[in-house]
């Protein structure tokens, strides 16, 4: 794979795929956290979310370059000191979550579109996700690269067919600062994948190349929710109370290869999702086993691991799509906030800025 490709592309891939099966592929956190704001609201709020992603971003990436932490454990001891645990309860709330989430997201879609049952999806989800894992981390950052990059531009053609077939796009609207910050709020928990994704960064040679990939990793971040909210605001308010409001839409539009064509690429990035995530916990035992002098985990013990997590994930996603961000994430991201995103543009900027002062 050529350099630049490893540096810019598998960075903003792998992240994007992560943050689209977590909630953006079905529309879900878009609305409640972008679309709820208003037309108007909502882009100020995609703003928001978008500067400060990219500024927590820049830091992380520099700070993963300048100290060679490239799994969450080290990356955190390097920046917490003994605290550093902290990060860790909170990412395994977190990885349990998302996880529930995609797991619920594709089988209510398996039922509703093709009458699968919800007991068949999950255990599907769990094979498939353990044969990748098992495969290894290559086969991980090619499988997410080119399925983000598909389901990147699926959304650029439904907002140009639903621009065409609704209107003219985000009205004017009422909308308040206090509602367009939950940008910030939004920004907070997606920032929580940034650590677990650090796998992505062994190929960063310079300063440079580091911010430059972080800014890139922040538009990846940021447009699929402009997107989405460009064409969901034309179904506000009743667009709210939606479980998955990109089918919704779809649905409206009255074309059935639209329909299919999303629930593929949907079904198949939420997989995906779960890869990108378990991938990085498996980086991080791996990086606690080389501390120890052992051998990094077999293929068989990466399928199991891989297996299990789902399985909890599995049990948690009965809750449902909606309850499931609403509360889950938005309490968690004010966690993310004050153990991650303040101390890696505070102390982690401070840290770098030493080192590169040394002699």
């Amino acid at each position: 794979m050529p350099h630049w490709i490893r540096v810019y592309v598998v960075p903003a891939a792998v992240f994007q795929a992560v943050l689209i099966g977590g909630g953006y592929g079905t529309g879900r956190e878009a609305a409640e956290f972008v679309t709820q704001a208003g037309p108007v609201g909502g882009i100020v709020a995609v703003g928001f979310f978008f500067l400060a992603l990219t500024l927590v971003l820049m830091a992380s990436f520099e700070f993963a370059r300048t100290f060679q932490t490239y799994d969450y454990r080290h990356f955190f001891q390097q920046l917490l000191g003994s605290a550093w645990w902290l990060y860790e309860v909170l990412a395994v709330l977190l990885f349990v979550l998302v996880l529930a989430v995609v797991i619920s997201a594709s089988s209510t879609m398996a039922l509703d579109w093709f009458g699968i049952p919800v007991l068949y999806t999950s255990i599907g989800i769990v094979i498939v996700t353990a044969v990748v894992l098992s495969i290894g981390q290559a086969a991980v950052e090619g499988l997410l690269t080119v399925w983000a990059g598909l389901f990147s531009v699926f959304l650029i053609v439904i907002v140009i067919i639903t621009l065409n077939h609704q209107g003219s796009g985000p009205g004017d609207g009422d909308w308040s600062m206090w509602s367009s910050a939950k940008g910030f709020q939004y920004a907070s928990y997606n920032m929580a994948a940034i650590p677990v994704l650090l796998y992505t960064l062994k190929s960063l040679e310079s300063r440079k190349e580091a911010l430059l990939a972080a800014l890139i990793t922040g538009i990846a971040g940021a447009l699929p929710a402009l997107l989405m909210h460009i064409v969901l605001s034309e179904h506000l308010p009743d667009i709210l109370s939606e479980a998955l409001p990109m089918m919704r839409l779809i649905e409206s539009l009255n074309q059935p290869w639209i329909a299919y064509v999303y629930a593929f690429l949907l079904i198949g990035t939420i997989v995906q999702t779960a890869i990108g995530a378990l991938e990085g916990v498996v980086q991080r035992i791996d990086g606690l086993r080389t501390d120890r002098g052992r051998a990094l985990l077999s293929s068989l013990a990466r399928a199991i691991l891989g297996a299990l997590v789902l399985m909890l994930a599995s049990y948690a996603s009965t809750i449902g799509v909606v309850t499931l961000i609403g509360s889950g994430y938005g309490t968690l991201a004010w966690g993310f906030m004050v153990v991650y995103a303040i101390p890696a543009v505070t102390i982690g900027v401070w840290k770098i800025r030493q080192t590169s002062v040394q002699p």
